[in-house]
């Protein structure tokens, strides 16, 4: 097991006290438990290219189109009266 030295500024030192005061973990527990936070918020933050974004948006039977391009006017038209009843 290594041994670290931690420089910490009076504000990171008040809250390491507080949150040891409310935990009952000492310092090397709470900082422990932090760096695995900070790890596991990095992992569920990876980010996704552009084909695994588009594979998770569900667009339903026929995507998002309302009709042919050539068609466009009149199929927003018939889809803002399906909207409005």
């Amino acid at each position: 097991m290594a041994i670290r030295t931690v420089r910490l500024d009076l504000d990171s030192e008040r809250m390491l006290a507080e949150v040891q005061q409310a935990t009952g973990l000492t310092a090397s527990a709470v900082l422990k438990r932090g760096i695995a936070a900070v790890r596991d918020a990095l992992r569920a933050r990876t980010e996704a290219d552009p084909w695994q974004i588009y594979q998770r948006i569900d667009l339903g039977t026929g995507g998002t189109s309302g009709g042919r391009a050539r068609e466009a006017k009149r199929a927003v038209r018939q889809v803002l009266r399906r909207r409005r009843g």
